[in-house]
């Protein structure tokens, strides 16, 4: 990726996104300075417009898991975003992320123990 206002950007590897691909817009996660020396600060978050040019959103199909939910594999291949796409301080956003995490683990293990539970239920109908 490259900042149209300030230090070039590489693209990031692809990645998988949910949901996707519909929105028109969605977090780019990426790492625009590799070189720090503390890898807790080499992470930033950009607000991307998915009509971007190199943007490709390709949905997942035949995935496993939690269906409901659309992911796609999102490819940024030579993307260029203007510098007041960085959202907070460049090289911030590790800790946000982190805690975006400690929010949202709860519910996902709730999820995981529904599917174990629904996955064990099944078995058992299915055994007799």
């Amino acid at each position: 990726m490259t900042c149209l206002a300030g230090p070039p950007y590489p693209s990031p590897p692809q990645w998988w996104a949910a949901p996707a691909p519909w929105p028109t817009i969605c977090w780019s996660f990426v790492s625009p300075i590799p070189e720090n020396p503390s890898r807790h600060r080499r992470h930033s978050f950009f607000l991307l417009s998915t009509d971007t040019p190199g943007f490709k959103a390709v949905k997942i199909h035949g995935k496993m898991g939690i269906r409901a939910s659309d992911t796609a594999e999102i490819v940024l291949k030579d993307v260029r975003v203007p510098a007041e796409s960085l959202a907070g301080k460049e090289g911030e956003d590790f800790s946000q992320l982190m805690a975006f995490f400690n929010r949202t683990r709860l519910h996902i293990c709730a999820q995981a123990v529904g599917l174990a539970r629904a996955a064990l239920e099944e078995s058992i109908r299915r055994q007799r």
